[in-house]
């Protein structure tokens, strides 16, 4: 008997070897190996239109950014990196870098590196932070409501980066302005329900943001 008992822990001991040493083989209820997040980080805002008709935009040097706001407010690009972080954060939760880290870093290549072109700043910034796709957007106007005609305008531009190879995957421009307090702008029932009103600046770019992030391509996950 104790021969028979003895067999059989071998036998067992044996299938349990050769299941774990096949590739490709797992036990049966065993959790499939999990693929790596994507990564994803928000460049800060630049400040500033670049001209018309240029196919790559961020390939321009920093010198050729102009403005179309002449009273634009100070700290505009903070606020707007800030937005477009909270609306990430939404999508892509613990996937999203965190903006402190990222902004830190981005300070210290500004004053080191001798790149001259947003693109090349940002793919250096997404390779340093071993990001796998970079955001980064340019806003030229910013303005509050000026008279009851002619409410908050805003007006600036998305762009997503695959660090991996450098390619730009999509951009997206918003240029809204609310004309009358009948305008729907986009059906923005987050403004309108407690009453049609004059939107400020900020909650026309947050409305802007959310409504560009839709269009948004869906990311793929590293190699």
């Amino acid at each position: 008997m104790k021969y028979r008992n003895t067999i059989r822990v071998m036998s067992l001991a044996a299938l349990l070897v050769i299941l774990f040493s096949c590739p490709g083989t797992a036990l049966e209820g065993s959790e499939p190996k999990k693929k790596p997040k994507k990564s994803i980080a928000v460049v800060p805002f630049l400040r500033g239109k670049f001209p018309d008709g240029i196919t790559e935009p961020l390939k321009c040097s920093f010198s050729q950014l102009c403005f179309e706001d002449e009273n634009f407010q100070v700290g505009v690009e903070t606020t707007m990196t800030g937005l477009l972080q909270d609306e990430l954060w939404k999508k892509f939760d613990d996937q999203l870098l965190p903006l402190d880290t990222v902004t830190e870093r981005y300070e210290m290549i500004r004053l080191s590196s001798k790149t001259e072109t947003p693109r090349e700043l940002a793919l250096e910034l997404g390779t340093q932070l071993k990001a796998d796709y970079l955001v980064i957007g340019n806003v030229w106007r910013f303005q509050e409501k000026k008279d009851e005609s002619k409410g908050a305008s805003v007006a600036f531009t998305l762009y997503l980066f695959d660090v991996r190879n450098g390619s730009r995957i999509w951009r997206m421009t918003y240029d809204k302005t609310q004309n009358a307090l009948t305008d729907n702008l986009l059906n923005a029932s987050d403004f309108f329900r407690q009453g049609v009103r004059w939107l400020t600046a900020r909650e026309l770019a947050r409305l802007g943001i959310k409504e560009v992030l839709k269009k948004m391509p869906r990311l793929q996950p590293p190699d």
